[in-house]
């Protein structure tokens, strides 16, 4: 984590002290970070209801999005993954991204996850990047806090 919070802090003094995440609109001092996670450490990041979110929006003030989608889509096996957006204050990624790691770990003595952790499903939709929170996506997304992105 120290190292990935090294690595965005430099990308942050290289675009003007936001770090975007690959996306235009992100002001200085705010951050937009993406990470893919497996399935299971999406439903443990929501929790019951989304309450785990919500207590991550009140600590950290971080917007928190679980994109719907399942990498590959159609399906729902070990392997899969989904993407997880925080935003809001650079101040607050290191405790998000804290968060996220522990819903992570939570997996990690499962046995797909070896093999989850050298591979990477997120470049197998056709046509639609992982990453991007454009398109469609009227009903395919779960957005929890109460920031807004921006």
């Amino acid at each position: 984590l120290t190292a990935a919070m090294q690595g965005l802090g430099k990308i942050a003094e290289e675009h003007g002290g936001a770090i975007c995440g690959g996306e235009t609109g992100v002001e200085p001092g705010n951050a937009r970070v993406k990470t893919v996670v497996p399935v299971t450490a999406a439903a443990v990041l929501l929790g019951p209801a989304g309450q785990q979110v919500k207590h991550l929006q009140s600590q950290a003030g971080m917007f928190v999005h679980v994109d719907e989608r399942v990498i590959p889509s159609g399906t729902h096996a070990e392997l899969s993954e989904q993407v997880v957006v925080v935003s809001g204050p650079c101040a607050g990624v290191a405790a998000a991204l804290s968060l996220v790691a522990a819903a992570v770990a939570q997996s990690a003595n499962e046995a797909w996850f070896e093999i989850w952790a050298n591979s990477s499903n997120c470049g197998s939709m056709p046509g639609s990047p992982p990453y991007s929170n454009k398109g469609k996506g009227k009903g395919k997304s779960k957005h929890y806090g109460g920031g807004h992105e921006t």
